[in-house]
């Protein structure tokens, strides 16, 4: 073996080494920029579906006033039916009533 061969051979495994350490440092860059994509498209689904969800909380309490309103008008239509019923009924008795003593006094 040769001081000369030696020293290229030095040579070309230090070439070697360099390019093995720049590739690494290639893949560690290109790692850590998919890493951080990824953590982007993350946060930025997080923050999507987020919204999604403040949206749809809305709208459920909306539909939970609207259905609660309606549950209230109806209780008062027939509140308000009732008592119409209750009072037509009184009118009728009174009617009946009347007509009663009517009669009977036809009668006599």
């Amino acid at each position: 073996m040769e001081p000369q061969d030696g020293a290229e051979r030095l040579h070309h495994a230090e070439a070697e080494n360099a390019h093995l350490n720049d590739t690494v440092r290639v893949l560690r860059e290109e790692l850590e920029k998919l890493s951080c994509e990824r953590d982007d498209r993350l946060q930025k689904a997080i923050a999507s579906a987020n919204t999604e969800i403040l949206h749809l909380r809305g709208t459920i309490e909306a539909l939970r006033e609207k259905l609660e309103e309606a549950a209230g008008e109806r209780e008062r239509a027939v509140a308000a039916a009732t008592a119409a019923a209750e009072g037509e009924m009184t009118h009728l008795r009174s009617t009946i009533e009347t007509l009663r003593v009517d009669i009977e006094d036809v009668r006599r």
